[in-house]
């Protein structure tokens, strides 16, 4: 498979119902100097049909054969293997980008890139609109309406217990997706969580779009999605009605920090409590 410049690395599977509306959206980029490497998960409706009536009107549709039934984190990790650039974007099957998303965070990769170099793990990401499956509003900022405070999460030890990157507002350089498969990903929560901690845990860096780029759909298919976010004695109070889940949740997730060296459980929890109590 040829190098490419800059790669959107889309994963679908069973998208027909908002697929076009995605694709039209990237086709409206202000930027078009992009490839499209689409693998699909083994659909069963007509998304591999609205993919290939795409792939005929666009010359820079590139498919990628499928390894079976992955789920969206297998697939997403499937096409970062599979697929070699110089500048890469994770990409959903059921949102809408704003036209200038491309544009922007290129801008920004290529202006850290001048001044930590390009030997440097870099990466780029953006707030959200959070929409229904209308693309109606629903709040005005993903990161407000989730709980999401990237100011508290600037090293590796907060970034381990609070999440900050959305993987589809992602772009990144060719260092980072080569760090984050010079791991053993098999203990990733997800592809975006992973790269992130990747580019931070080997002296990287990242680039923060504090507008939304992207209107995130939430519908009922949704495979992750916007979950309101609360805060201190509530955020207590609520965790403790699910405990079950709740520690299942964090063992994945300590599960995946103890691949990069994080330390002891009990500074896990100490940073995950001062992050949710707000402090």
């Amino acid at each position: 498979m040829a190098k490419s410049h800059t790669a959107i690395l889309m994963a679908t599977y069973n998208g027909e119902n908002y697929l076009s509306q995605q694709l039209d959206s990237l086709f409206e980029q202000t930027d078009k100097d992009w490839v499209l490497y689409v693998c699909d998960d083994g659909s069963s409706d007509s998304t591999n049909e609205i993919l290939h009536h795409y792939a005929d009107r666009y010359d820079n549709i590139i498919f990628v054969e499928g390894k079976g039934r992955q789920g969206a984190k297998g697939n997403f990790f499937g096409l970062l293997e599979r697929v070699e650039a110089d500048v890469y974007f994770f990409c959903d099957q059921d949102d809408v980008w704003l036209p200038e998303k491309v544009e922007k965070e290129r801008k920004m990769l290529d202006e850290m890139a001048e001044k930590y170099g390009n030997d440097t793990p870099l990466a780029v990401y953006s707030d959200l609109f959070v929409v229904d499956q209308n693309l109606e509003p629903i709040h005005k900022s993903f990161w407000q309406f989730s709980g999401i405070h990237p100011e508290r999460l600037k090293d590796f030890n907060h970034l381990g217990v609070g999440m900050l990157t959305t993987g589809c507002t992602m772009c990144f350089n060719a260092v980072a997706r080569k760090i984050a498969l010079s791991r053993d990903y098999s203990k990733a929560v997800m592809h975006d969580v992973w790269l992130t901690l990747s580019v931070v845990r080997d002296g990287g860096h990242l680039g923060s779009i504090n507008e939304p780029l992207i209107k995130y759909r939430q519908h009922n298919g949704n495979e992750v999605g916007a979950i309101k976010g609360v805060e201190g004695i509530t955020w207590l109070a609520k965790k403790m009605k699910s405990l079950n889940s709740v520690i299942r949740a964090n063992k994945r997730q300590y599960g995946m920090l103890k691949t990069f060296d994080y330390g002891s459980s009990l500074k896990y929890l100490y940073y995950k409590t001062l992050y949710q109590l707000g402090f």
